[in-house]
């Protein structure tokens, strides 16, 4: 099959273009990987996926700030208390300035929040009254922490870890459909071409018919309307190489515009010789794709979200309340080192709490509608699974199908080669008539595409399966690494 099918292209296209590029599928696709602007876009994906769950993680890692005023000047006229319970009006005047350095840590068990800092202010009294007082805070602890109240952080990180198992997931799902549209647009070409020589091979056939008919026309031994039937099928044919040649300009140029190659570059498609003999069966499929593709993750995402909405209507309608408390040493003074020495405990503690006590009926009402959303979703899921099982069992078999018929279509093809031949060869000696012979031309055309297209449709399904289940059946390992 390799040998013949190497042979008939040579046939068909007769010549080979001066610096014009060889293309095969694979050669295609990987020079698609590093030149095309969808496999860029699907890089650029990548790095922002990672980007993205990078920002949600470290939010979580221990967060040092600096935080300050420049010298700031306040003057205004204030009302101040005398001894005697007067009151007069002063003007006062005032810079300030202040640093504070910051440690905090989320604690996602509890949903709470630790601050470890230090600060240093500094007040400078003008007019009548100048002075300068420093005040230092060296050390203060802070926590912060919510009692029977929802904790996001634990959904919030949980979320982010199967994000971060589907970041390179989504890019091997990217990376696979940019293979199906190469090997879609590819064999376009290659169908195009082929259409381009063959309709060449048909307007030299049928030119040589009606030289030979006019031949016959004039010792009368065909009548005229097989002559002008013979005319007409040649001048079909030139319309239909010029079409043809239209289709493989605008076919190339999509090509070359997908795989990120110039449009002035002169390419040669050399189809596959042969098809990959791989057995499938649906049960492998299904297991490897509920093993391998994002949306496995994606379901359970998008389950993890519905249980998150219950929770938080169920915690809002409920008692919760918050803890703070602070320990620190301070002290103030009208120098700066004075205010870093006899430092004085700093303490504070504080419990805010809420608890609904009648709202007509709402926290019910909110927590049903919650719940009632939870099943919907949960029951979409359902659907959307055995959806998603369906068309990878449909796909492992139409591609066991596909190995089957790309055979047939090949043995058709040339079975409808030969068949022409004989024909044309039995209506140069008068064996049959000219319809006969243009019965056969055309299946022979229908069959030569038939087997293109079944080739074309083979290998999008090649590829087709391992977007769906992110395994590379041929060599029996992932498209994916593992990041864990």
């Amino acid at each position: 099959m390799k040998y013949k099918l190497l042979l008939l292209i040579v046939l068909l296209t007769g010549y080979s273009s001066a610096g014009a590029v060889d293309l095969t599928l694979f050669k295609c696709l990987d020079f698609a990987r590093e030149n095309s602007p969808k496999a860029k876009i699907a890089q650029e994906n990548l790095k922002s996926r990672t980007s993205a769950h990078d920002a949600v993680v470290t939010a979580y890692y221990p967060q040092l700030s600096l935080s300050g005023s420049l010298p700031g000047l306040t003057r205004s006229i204030d009302r101040t208390p005398q001894p005697d319970g007067t009151e007069i009006f002063t003007s006062s005047s005032r810079m300030y300035s202040m640093a504070n350095l910051d440690i905090s840590q989320s604690i996602p068990w509890t949903g709470g929040r630790i601050t470890v800092g230090s600060g240093l202010r500094r007040i400078d009294l003008l007019g009548d009254y100048e002075r300068t007082d420093w005040n230092t805070t060296p050390f203060q602890i802070n926590l912060r922490q919510p009692i029977f109240q929802f904790n996001s952080m634990e959904f919030e990180l949980e979320e982010a870890a199967l994000n971060y198992e589907n970041i390179d997931r989504l890019y091997a799902e990217e990376i696979e459909a940019l293979n199906m549209e190469i090997t879609s647009k590819f064999f376009e070409v290659y169908f195009a071409k082929m259409q381009v020589e063959n309709a060449r091979l048909n307007v030299s056939i049928n030119d040589t018919l009606y030289q030979i008919s006019k031949g016959r026309y004039q010792v009368g031994k065909i009548a005229e309307n097989d002559l002008l039937q013979n005319e007409l099928a040649l001048s079909d044919m030139k319309v239909s190489l010029e079409t043809s040649e239209l289709d493989y300009e605008r076919s190339r140029e999509e090509l070359l515009n997908l795989i990120g190659m110039g449009l002035d570059t002169e390419i040669i498609i050399i189809p596959p010789d042969s098809v990959k003999s791989i057995e499938v069966t649906p049960e492998a499929a299904v297991k490897q794709a509920f093993a391998n593709r994002s949306d496995i993750l994606t379901f359970k995402i998008r389950e993890l979200n519905a249980d998150r909405r219950v929770a938080v209507a169920e915690n809002n309608n409920n008692f919760n309340a918050t803890i703070t408390a602070g320990y620190g040493l301070n002290n103030s003074a009208s120098k700066v080192d004075a205010a870093y020495k006899d430092l004085l405990d700093q303490e504070s503690v504080n419990l805010s709490f809420q608890m609904p006590i009648f709202q007509w009926g709402r926290n019910t009402a909110e927590v049903e509608e919650a719940m009632a959303n939870r099943e919907i979703s949960l029951h979409q899921l359902d659907i959307d699974r055995k959806n998603f099982e369906k068309e990878v069992r449909y796909l492992a078999l139409r591609f066991e199908q596909l190995q089957k018929q790309v055979e047939i279509a090949y043995r058709s093809k040339d079975i409808a080669a030969r068949r022409f031949e004989v024909a044309r060869n039995r209506y140069l000696i008068s064996k049959i008539d000219v319809n006969d012979l243009f019965i056969a031309q055309r299946e022979k055309d229908s069959a030569l595409q038939s087997y293109i297209r079944t080739l074309q449709n083979y290998w999008v399904a090649y590829f087709n399966l391992r977007r769906l289940t992110l395994f590379d059946f041929n060599d029996g390992k992932p498209l994916i690494r593992d990041r864990k």
